[in-house]
């Protein structure tokens, strides 16, 4: 496993009591204005309009003279460049190994099925309250358990909502 050097150095905090690397610090500040960027983008321009109304009903967005093929190959590239940016700021940060992705793939599905599909505002709550949630069960229990803790709560989210989706479509029937 390897880790390119940065070479940004560090910043310490609180009479040194913290310290915190400025790669960690660009790659915080990268990710916020890649966020805001792809919200303007998707609230602003007419192909983020498209992508939207494709999202929501691909059948109606063609029907109002929306190429839907040509939203799809934007929406390929631009998901493309974020994970590019995103890559790169996780490969200066952290080690890197052949199974890097499989606990941000976990993540960000336990962060979907928790928040839903299309809700900015409730995916970065439920994203910052599974990072303290994480990092308090592995000050709780020990950072050898803190993957283990995301994949129990990966089931307790799943068995939860499935009991609760078919209660409410027993509700319905």
């Amino acid at each position: 496993m390897r880790t390119p050097q940065a070479g940004f150095g560090t910043i310490s905090l609180f009479s040194g009591a913290v310290t915190v690397t400025w790669i960690k610090v660009i790659a915080f500040a990268t990710a916020l204005g890649t966020g805001g960027v792809l919200v303007w983008f998707l609230r602003s321009s007419r192909m983020g309009q498209a992508i939207r109304a494709t999202a929501q009903n691909a059948r109606a967005a063609r029907v109002m003279g929306i190429d839907t093929d040509r939203v799809y190959a934007w929406t390929f590239g631009l998901n493309a460049a974020i994970c590019g940016a995103s890559g790169a700021m996780v490969a200066m940060t952290y080690l890197v190994d052949p199974y890097i992705g499989l606990p941000y793939t976990i993540r960000s599905f336990m962060i979907v099925i928790v928040a839903g599909l299309g809700n900015v505002s409730a995916v970065l709550a439920t994203a910052i309250g599974l990072g303290a949630a994480e990092n308090v069960a592995a000050f709780l229990f020990g950072a050898e358990y803190q993957i283990a803790f995301i994949y129990g709560l990966l089931v307790v989210i799943l068995v939860s909502r499935n009991a609760w989706l078919s209660r409410q479509r027993r509700y319905l029937a």
